[in-house]
């Protein structure tokens, strides 16, 4: 809301507005020499810098971990969390919740049914990150982590 306007005061005062004012400042300046002048609080003291302290993160050794994590400012949490791994077939099958997806990676190019698998499951090669990726939605985490174990060979005496 606008503040209300101040009446302007005129220079020239009526005979009345005269003697009361007269009157107010003999009040004011009547007051007792004894009566104690109000300090004003003194300002607090500024609050001292919180300390700091930085706790090394574990490096990941995964070429995600490199691609998905800043340098800048806090790291509150690894983005990129190995689930499987596969060191035979040179393959491993993890999360990044940076870009919420999953992430397949592998060490040479895959052979031709496992290329042809993930482009008929959805997955896109990242050339960037040289991982074959996917939205990590609920159905996707099920279909990710039942390739992992197929490309593995763990799913061989399974049925499904």
């Amino acid at each position: 809301m606008p503040r209300k306007k101040q009446p302007t005061t005129t220079t020239a005062q009526a005979p009345d507005d005269a003697a009361n004012a007269a009157s107010s400042a003999t009040a004011t300046a009547e007051l007792p020499p004894e009566a104690p002048a109000v300090q004003p609080a003194a300002p607090p003291a500024p609050l001292a810098p919180r300390a700091m302290t930085t706790t090394a993160l574990p490096q990941n050794s995964s070429p995600a971990a490199e691609n998905g994590g800043t340098s800048e400012g806090r790291t509150w949490a690894v983005p990129y969390q190995q689930i499987f791994a596969s060191q035979e077939k040179g393959f491993e099958m993890g999360e990044n919740r940076r870009f919420k997806q999953r992430v397949f990676l592998f060490k040479d190019k895959p052979e031709e049914h496992i290329r042809a698998a993930l482009k008929e499951h959805g997955f896109v090669y990242r050339p960037a990150e040289r991982a074959w990726t996917i939205e990590a939605s609920p159905a996707n985490r099920v279909l990710s982590e039942h390739l992992a174990k197929v490309f593995s060979g763990q799913s061989q005496g399974m049925s499904r």
